[in-house]
């Protein structure tokens, strides 16, 4: 249970990170640019969040491209080291598809408490 908690604010912190850097690139770049501050947290909140959701959705379908799976089980690797694998890789991508969506929902929220 430690574990858990602990593997979720590291997580949670990795989100706030992303999202504490995305900003302070976004308000350097305010002072020579003329845009709406607000507008572009928005908008970084809404890409951040995209690009987490479209790395979850290409970490799935790798994995039930039947023709990959297939090419896969000709080598001499045992059945169960695919499976681990396979979890492996579908946690680094959920990690990662949860970390942008943090970053992306504190973007959003900095942006509505600007406005």
């Amino acid at each position: 249970m430690k574990q858990m908690i602990k593997a979720l604010l590291g997580i949670l912190l990795k989100g706030l990170l992303l999202a504490l850097i995305i900003g302070i690139v976004i308000g350097i770049a305010s002072f020579f640019m003329t845009f709406s501050v607000t507008t572009v947290l928005l908008g970084a909140g809404l890409i951040v969040m995209c690009i987490g959701l479209s790395s979850l959705r290409g970490n799935v379908s790798g994995r039930t491209d039947m023709r990959y799976l297939h090419a896969r089980s000709s080598g001499s690797t045992r059945g169960y080291e695919y499976a681990k694998e396979n979890l492996e890789r579908f946690e680094e991508g959920s990690n990662f598809a949860v970390i942008m969506g943090i970053a992306g929902i504190a973007l959003i929220l900095v942006s509505v408490f600007l406005s």
